[in-house]
C-alpha cells in the first residue's frame, strides 16, 4: 500500500453502512451479522458509532479500517485486517478486545492524526498533493465538457466526428463508443425501473437487416407511466438486437430472454 493510496482512503473516510441493512445468514450456522456492533454504549449511556468497523458485502465479513492502513506488520494484524472477521457467534467478546487491543489504539491514532494534518494541510507532499488535485479538477472539467458535447450529438443523432479534426484529441473513438454505452445503460435502467412501477407492459419486436445485412430487431416497450397525477402512455425503445433466428419459434425464444435478461415478467406483459 502507497502512502499516496493511503492518504486517498483517509480523505475519503470509511463508508459507514446503515445497521439496518441486509445481512445474508451463513449456510454453517445460519448466523448473520447485526448491525447493532456498529454502536457501542459509553458507561453514561451514550450511543457511539464504531467508525472504524466496516462490514464487506463481497466477503461477509467485517473489518477495522485503521487497522487495514495503519498495520504495518504481520504481529500487529488480525483478522479484522487479514481476511476479515466472519465469527459470528463470537462477535461479543471479538470487536471488544479488538477494539481495547494496543495495535489497534495506536492504529487509530494514526489514522485521525494523518486526517487531521490531511485536513489542516499540513502533510510533508502537501505541494505534490495539492498540484494532483488541480490537474485532476482540470481534467475533470475537461471530461465533463466532452460529456456534454458526446451526450448533445447522441441525443440530437448528430455524427461525433466530421471532417475538420480538431488540434487536440482527448481520446479515441473507442473510449467515446464506451461513454455512449455507459450513458445507454443508464437511460435503459430509468426506464426499467418506470416499467416496474408501472407493472403492466406491452411489447412490440421488430426486424429488419441493416447495411451489411445483419438482421437486427428493436425492441420498444409501451407502458402506462404515472408521475405526480400526470397520466402518461410511453413507448420507449430499448435496444437493437442482432439475430440469426428465421423460425417463430427461434424468435420467440430470443424475445422471451430478452425480456428476462431485462428484468422484467413476461407473466405482466
Amino acid at each position: 500500500m502507497t502512502s499516496r493510496f493511503r492518504d486517498l482512503m483517509v480523505e475519503r473516510g470509511p463508508y459507514l453502512m446503515d445497521q439496518n441493512n441486509y445481512f445474508p445468514v451463513n449456510d454453517e450456522d445460519g448466523r448473520h451479522f447485526d448491525g447493532k456492533w456498529f454502536y457501542k454504549f459509553l458507561n453514561n449511556g451514550e450511543k457511539v458509532r464504531r467508525q472504524w468497523l466496516l462490514y464487506s458485502k463481497s466477503k461477509n465479513a467485517i473489518f477495522c479500517f485503521a487497522c487495514l492502513l495503519f498495520s504495518n506488520n504481520d504481529i500487529g494484524k488480525s483478522t479484522f485486517s487479514n481476511n476479515g472477521f466472519k465469527d459470528w457467534k463470537h462477535l461479543n467478546p471479538s470487536v471488544a478486545e479488538h477494539e481495547n487491543s494496543k495495535n489497534h489504539k495506536q492504529n487509530f491514532l494514526d489514522w485521525k492524526e494523518l486526517e487531521k494534518r490531511l485536513r489542516d494541510c499540513k502533510t510533508i507532499d502537501y505541494a505534490l498533493q495539492n498540484s494532483i488535485k488541480n490537474e485532476k479538477e482540470k481534467w475533470f472539467c475537461i471530461l465533463k465538457v466532452i460529456v456534454d458535447g458526446i451526450l448533445f450529438c447522441a441525443k440530437n443523432n448528430l455524427a461525433l466526428r466530421d471532417s475538420n479534426k480538431p488540434t487536440i484529441s482527448y481520446f479515441s473513438h473507442k473510449i467515446q463508443n464506451e461513454i455512449i454505452c455507459i450513458m445507454g445503460q443508464q437511460v435503459r435502467q430509468t426506464i426499467f425501473k418506470q416499467i416496474k412501477k408501472s407493472k403492466y407492459f406491452s411489447i412490440l419486436f421488430d426486424c429488419t437487416p441493416d447495411k451489411s445485412h445483419q438482421e437486427q430487431m428493436s425492441q420498444i416497450i409501451r407502458y402506462v407511466y404515472i408521475s405526480n397525477g400526470d397520466i402518461m402512455i410511453k413507448e420507449s425503445f430499448i435496444d437493437f438486437i442482432c439475430t440469426n433466428e428465421k423460425s417463430g419459434s427461434g424468435i420467440s425464444n430470443e424475445i422471451l430472454n430478452t425480456i428476462r435478461n431485462n428484468g422484467l415478467d413476461i407473466m405482466d406483459c
